[in-house]
């Protein structure tokens, strides 16, 4: 490895022993509580003491996707707006599409907040009163529990090119202290902008396209939250507060959404120029240049547009120019057209024909940062970064906040660690929303194709979810509710609403067209891990990817309809019907709650194996720090996040390379941090082994009944554990004696549990077999291993210790005591070169020749990947 590598190394390097043990696992909603008193939270319904400098902070990284807090908290203007409510989009947009180009505007002379023709809602405690009238809102506290309270207007989409600026007029007593802010949706902590404290009546105006500037953004539209509190010292005091926030819309020059073309394209564009009412002018020259290249757009039907000859692959920048007005730019992005392929049989991802799987990556919702809001924040990525975080400092904010510096700077570490595919999704709660109730997000579609295009640039490609599922009551845009769109009624039975469909149809359309060539994206899903039928269900899932390919035939698509194999029964049970997808994905959120978690992974990827096109799409989860701490008393084990424990690093270690050894197209985690770096001997074994190359059959196959009623987990977890740490043997499962090969040993475990021994130490195996063992460990690891016609490699883990802990799903935890490693090869092996990674150290701990001379390693709680090249 050259010495940026050595060096980066040296940075992300591991100590098994370095990390104290964080507990925490989930409960169920009813049963959580709120850790009232922590510092971090003294904000919430502050009673007494001085006035805060901030009325108002964006806590959205306190409930991660929650659709619910205890009650108390719930009306706290920090949460009232954000949380179990259905929003209203801004109702002044208007979108143009002109195939395939889509433009999104607003419309209007000014575009007001507040009144009788608001363009959206706002939300209080609902003890305290909001009246509308003319172009006024009236708020009053007649709350009882909080000195500080207010108003507050959530996820309101403005285009900025139309609105930089908001204007606010404030009518209050000379003695009302009050504050205005305004947030970045997604970004946690400190607003975007916040007014000083104020006394009495005053106007205002807020800079807001400016201060995005300075702050590194580039996008044409923005998502803001906007809150107004008052300051009343003592919480049984009312106030009232009359008030106008309106942004005065400018003549502007708006263009198409980003366009996404294959090469030998011609590259279509649109703009239209709106003057001071938001209505589309004709009266000047539109130009449009790429690479000092020229056009001339037409008008017609209250639209600019032409077409500019093909470019090669890259991105552009395309600047519009009218007179009077300031150039504005847009993205094109020229792809090559081709699209990743996947050989369903063998479970390969392809590439312009050739194998690039096995791939690995994670859902990326948030990023952790230091210092918020401050000159000095700073994404948190390594786990020493993380050792060195103040414990009062905790937050994270959403992709969808972050600039292009940022996602940048993310996406760099993560190449570097040997990823490969970002996952992420939408949410009809908290989370960004690629769907503006029936039409595609303005915001969102930019802020995605800037994600897209930054993360090809660090060898990332992109999984997304195209819609949610149900999820906490789900709170979907006021829009579907009009239409009378009820959740159980609805969702899960495909046209019973019509006018929802329509609307929702229209939205899967756009978001299919602006996609249609994107082809950084390697897969789609209906709703992620929503798929399994208790969520979204079949009939759904299949309705949105129908929608969305008669748009984008060309993507993969992905589905997860399998929840937990020990629960819901085996994988025909649970795949059945789901033809449509490629491929197909379970999770391990709930392996280690029984048994050691490297037996119940194990069995989870043999069972995996039963269909090849199964592959890990999601694995256990850690839920961040501050929303553990939100949740739970100080007092408790659960008070503390997983995250950045020795216990997290290990359940994902194991995850990530019992499966490598089970010729995956996808391993895939959840919302994973501080262990990125896992996957950097992952990336060397990639350059080394042709995993693409059929692995040798299997040694022994298991015959397991069909029904999960009977499907003994205990029996399966001996199994895997004779076959990792006594035989170390490949082996799979079936459901029919007749399955079996003739040069397979058949275990039949359906009546009666058999040991599977050699019969020279009193079990029923052939000593014959002995011959198919490739290595020995001694006592203290265990191996599982694949081997291919040029490559055997294995992940030997030490399992001489355990921990038994609460922890998300898990109970159960590896915990490294020192042991002797020692491997021993068999003779046919003797000669062939052999690499011995460490994952501890993430890199080459040992290389040489296979001889008589066992492998050694001295007092090890390491873990390794062995290779032999053959």
């Amino acid at each position: 490895m050259n010495q940026q590598r050595r060096d980066f190394l040296k940075k992300v390097a591991f100590s098994a022993t370095a990390v104290s043990f964080s507990p925490w696992f989930f409960l169920r909603a009813q049963e959580r509580c709120v850790s009232e008193n922590h510092p971090l939270f003294s904000f919430i319904n502050q009673k007494s003491g001085e006035r805060p400098v901030y009325s108002w902070l964006n806590c959205e990284d306190l409930y991660y996707h929650e659709g619910s807090i205890p009650e108390k908290w719930a009306s706290a203007p920090e949460f009232v707006a954000l949380l179990g409510k259905n929003h209203t989009f801004n109702k002044s947009f208007r979108w143009i599409r002109h195939s395939p180009n889509i433009l999104a505007y607003s419309e209007g002379d000014s575009l007001y907040l507040t009144g009788e023709q608001r363009a959206s809602e706002w939300f209080s405690d609902e003890k305290n009163n909001i009246l509308h009238k003319n172009r006024i809102c009236i708020w009053q506290k007649r709350s009882n529990c909080r000195a500080k309270d207010g108003i507050v207007l959530p996820t309101f989409q403005i285009c900025l090119l139309q609105h930089p600026v908001l204007k606010l007029s404030v009518q209050a007593s000379s003695q009302t202290e009050w504050q205005f802010s305004i947030a970045l949706k997604g970004r946690a902590g400190l607003p975007l902008i916040v007014s000083e404290w104020q006394k009495g009546s005053q106007n205002l105006t807020f800079e807001i396209a400016k201060t995005l500037q300075k702050k590194g953004y580039t996008l044409h539209y923005a998502e803001l939250h906007f809150a107004l509190c008052v300051w009343t010292e003592k919480p049984e005091k009312n106030a009232e507060i009359q008030f106008v926030a309106y942004f005065p819309t400018q003549m502007a020059l708006v263009p198409c959404l980003p366009v996404i073309v294959q090469q030998n394209q011609e590259i279509p564009l649109s703009a239209i120029l709106a003057d001071k009412t938001g209505k589309p002018i004709s009266s000047r020259s539109l130009l449009v240049t790429i690479q000092e290249k020229t056009q001339v757009l037409q008008f017609r039907n209250g639209l600019y547009a032409g077409r500019f000859e093909s470019l090669p692959v890259g991105n552009y920048e395309a600047v519009f120019s009218a007179e009077g007005l300031a150039p504005v730019k847009q993205i094109v992005r020229v792809t090559d057209g081709i699209f990743c392929t996947f050989d369903k049989s063998q479970n390969i991802i392809y590439k312009a024909n050739t194998p690039i799987s096995p791939l690995t990556g994670s859902f990326q919702g948030i990023v952790y940062v230091r210092e918020v809001g401050t000159e000095n924040e700073k994404i948190i990525n390594t786990q020493e970064e993380y050792q060195q975080w103040k414990e009062t400092d905790k937050h994270y904010h959403y992709w969808e906040s972050l600039t292009e510096k940022e996602l940048a700077y993310r996406f760099k570490y993560l190449q570097m660690c040997g990823w490969n595919v970002l996952h992420i999704c939408q949410h009809w709660s908290s989370w960004i929303r690629f769907d503006a109730g029936g039409n595609i997000s303005p915001f969102a579609t930019e802020q995605l194709a800037l994600y897209i295009r930054t993360a090809e640039k660090y060898g990332l490609r992109v999984m997304i979810a195209l819609t949610h599922y149900p999820y906490y009551d789900n709170q979907v845009w006021k829009t579907y509710k009009e239409t009378g769109y009820q959740e159980k009624l609805h969702w899960q039975n495909p046209q019973t609403n019509p006018a929802f469909e329509k609307l929702f149809e229209q939205y899967l359309s756009d978001i299919g067209i602006f996609l249609k060539y994107e082809t950084n994206i390697l897969a789609v899903s209906a709703s992620g891990e929503g798929d399994h039928n208790e969520a979204t269900g079949l009939l759904r899932a299949q309705h949105i990817i129908q929608h969305f390919k008669k748009q984008a035939p060309y993507h993969l698509v992905i589905g997860e309809p399998i929840w937990y194999y020990f629960e819901r029964g085996l994988p025909a049970t649970q795949i059945e019907g789901w033809q449509m997808q490629d491929i197909l994905g379970s999770r391990t959120y709930g392996l280690g709650k029984t048994f050691a978690p490297e037996l119940e992974i194990g069995v989870y990827f043999r069972l995996n194996q039963m269909f090849p096109n199964i592959n890990m799409l999601e694995g256990s989860f850690p839920a961040p720090e501050i929303y553990s701490r939100f949740y739970y008393p100080s007092d408790s084990d659960l008070h503390r996040s997983w995250i950045g424990t020795r216990m997290h690093r290990l359940n994902l270690r194991d995850s990530l390379y019992i499966g490598l050894t089970r010729k995956p197209a996808l391993l895939m985690t959840w919302e994973e941090y501080l262990t990125e770096d896992e996957r950097i001997v992952m990336h060397e074994l990639k350059k080394i082994i042709k995993f693409h190359l059929p692995i040798y059959p299997t040694t022994v196959a298991v015959c397991i009944v069909p029904e999960h009623q009977t499907f003994r987990l205990k029996e399966l977890t001996d199994i895997e554990e004779q076959f990792t740490q006594k035989q170390i043997m490949n082996y799979r499962y079936i459901t029919s004696p007749e399955e079996a090969r003739p040069d397979e040993f058949l275990l039949d475990i359906r009546e009666k549990f058999q040991w599977a021994g050699f019969q020279s130490e009193g079990g029923i195996m052939p000593d014959s077999f002995r011959d198919r063992i490739p290595m020995f460990v001694s006592n203290g690891y265990a191996v599982s291993f694949a081997e291919n016609d040029e490559h055997l490699w294995a992940y030997c883990y030490n399992v001489r210790g355990y921990k038994k802990h609460e922890a998300l799903y898990a109970r159960f935890h590896r915990n490294p005591l020192p042991e002797n490693l020692e491997i021993r090869f068999k003779a046919s092996l003797e000669g062939r070169k052999f690499l011995l990674f460490s994952l501890n150290q993430k890199q080459i701990f040992l290389e040489g020749v296979v001889g008589k001379t066992p492998v050694r390693c001295e007092q090890s709680t390491d873990d390794f990947v062995l290779v032999v090249i053959k």
